[in-house]
């Protein structure tokens, strides 16, 4: 039994050739796991004290993540916020019930918290370019589908799309 997987068409070039988006829900790799993100270490907490951790790839990362569940556990998740800020000059994003720390700027840890996000929802994929006929002429895949991540696709599947030869 075959699965049609829904596509995003990204557009038309005049040379023919299609740029489609295309979820891949195989490709469940954690980024943490990817080895080229995640420089952060989180703590996914719920109001049940159900704690997610998951260990930054930074080994400069002055503290672990199970001292920092302890702390939790013992103290207001305010007080840990601050305790990271102030004490390790972490930089620490709540979002939710959950919390993210790095040595990162908060722009790079927002960046990473997407793919976090985008990698719990399953939401991964690659890109495909068509010629004209319908003939797959190139694709990739691995990526998780986050705004950033979508414009580098995009990006990277115009490129090959514009080398594609017109019929």
């Amino acid at each position: 039994m075959t699965i049609d997987v829904p596509r995003e068409h990204i557009e038309t070039l005049d040379n023919g050739a299609s740029i489609y988006i295309v979820p891949d829900w195989d490709y469940v790799v954690s980024p943490y796991d990817d080895g080229d993100y995640m420089h952060m270490s989180a703590v996914v907490c719920s109001a049940r004290d159900r704690y997610d951790t998951y260990e930054s790839c930074d080994r400069g990362m002055p503290i672990r993540t199970d001292a920092v569940v302890d702390a939790l556990r013992e103290h207001d998740s305010r007080v840990v916020v601050r305790w990271l800020r102030s004490f390790y000059g972490l930089t620490v994003v709540e979002e939710g019930d959950d919390i993210y720390y790095s040595r990162e700027p908060v722009s790079a840890a927002r960046s990473e918290i997407a793919l976090l996000d985008a990698w719990r929802r399953g939401e991964t994929g690659g890109w495909v370019v068509e010629d004209r006929d319908g003939e797959r002429v190139d694709s990739c895949w691995g990526y998780y589908l986050t705004d950033s991540e979508r414009d580098y696709m995009i990006e990277r599947a115009r490129e090959v799309a514009q080398a594609v030869k017109a019929a």
